[in-house]
């Protein structure tokens, strides 16, 4: 197993200096890569993965976060290695210190940057694997998924309300991208039979992906009823950062 580190010169806590734990933590098994411009992000993502860099650390806010996760979905849909609804390969790591941090915040992360990444490598190099968080919020297009959130113990949270033609204004789809990122919110769900503009807009203002469920309201596209249960399950369990 492999450590990358990507590194946001642009954030707060990195402006202007290098940091010690860089030195600190050096080695064969840990790639660091600086950027100042978020199309250095791409390349540092296929470096990692060609080093098997199993866990990817966000040193920068959650805006870091959010490009890292995003263009690593870009990367490994294009070479065919992963598609929405699929649990994604690789390990996210959110730290603190950057202008937003709600993300960290929302996995427990309380630490300083140096003491999480120092953490993270000598476990790695010891052979043992990182304890991580599920996400506990279901963001979704509207509210028709109540029976899977009370099942799983998610809270869910509707754009539309309970029925999908209620459209949310502007001012709502903003406080529900805030909502979205003070939650650690990493996946918006839309579903089959509504139209996914709106849910997809909120997305993008929040910087996070979509994935498809199926409400059940009408007979499935494909297989039966149980086969689409499994699948939102399993689109929820990649979503959810569940094992």
């Amino acid at each position: 197993m492999r450590v990358g580190i990507l590194t946001n010169l642009n954030s707060r806590k990195n402006r202007g200096r290098r940091t010690p734990w860089i030195d600190e933590t050096a080695g064969e098994d840990v790639l660091v890569r600086e950027t100042r411009d978020v199309r250095e992000i791409r390349p540092a993502v296929e470096e990692f993965i060609a080093a098997g860099c199993r866990y990817w650390v966000a040193n920068g806010g959650d805006g870091t976060f959010h490009w890292l996760m995003n263009v690593g979905h870009e990367v490994l849909a294009e070479r065919g290695e992963w598609r929405p609804g699929e649990e994604f390969p690789y390990r996210l790591v959110p730290t603190n210190g950057g202008t937003i941090d709600f993300v960290a915040r929302k996995a427990g992360i309380t630490r300083s940057t140096g003491t999480v990444i120092r953490g993270l490598v000598e476990r790695v190099r010891a052979g043992r694997e990182m304890e991580f968080r599920e996400i506990d919020t279901l963001v979704v297009s509207h509210e028709a998924f109540g029976y899977l959130a009370a099942q799983y113990g998610f809270e869910q949270r509707g754009i539309s309300g309970l029925t999908p033609e209620n459209e949310p204004s502007a001012a709502a789809i903003a406080e529900l991208a805030e909502f979205v990122n003070a939650n650690g919110v990493t996946t918006v769900y839309t579903e089959t039979l509504v139209d996914p503009a709106v849910a997809e807009t909120v997305a993008a203002e929040a910087g996070v992906q979509t994935a498809v469920l199926d409400p059940l309201e009408g007979p499935p596209a494909e297989g039966d009823y149980l086969s689409a249960m499994r699948d939102n399950l399993e689109t929820v369990k990649a979503g959810q950062n569940c094992s």
